[in-house]
């Protein structure tokens, strides 16, 4: 594979901009910027096997980015489910 097929900046922009843009709804949920920023970090440092992972995974880098684009826009919700398994 080349380097542009595992080129995962669309998803890294995509998560810098959710803590950026989120960090308030982040930490209401009891999550913590600190941990999305470790994320960020592994993202970075492991990119070409997050992105082998992603194709693995989805088929494609773009659709592993657009999945989790969904994920973070329900971010609030799937943290409240998560939060009521957790108190059950």
């Amino acid at each position: 594979m080349g380097n542009k097929k595992l080129d995962m900046s669309e998803y890294i922009k995509a998560l810098e901009n959710f803590i950026e843009n989120h960090a308030d709804e982040i930490v209401q949920n009891g999550a913590s910027i600190a941990e999305f920023n470790k994320l960020l970090k592994a993202v970075k440092s492991n990119e070409s096997k997050v992105a082998r992972m992603a194709i693995k995974q989805y088929g494609s880098i773009e659709k592993y980015t657009e999945a989790m684009k969904k994920n973070m826009n329900n971010f609030s919700e799937a943290m409240e489910s998560i939060m009521a398994l957790e108190y059950e």
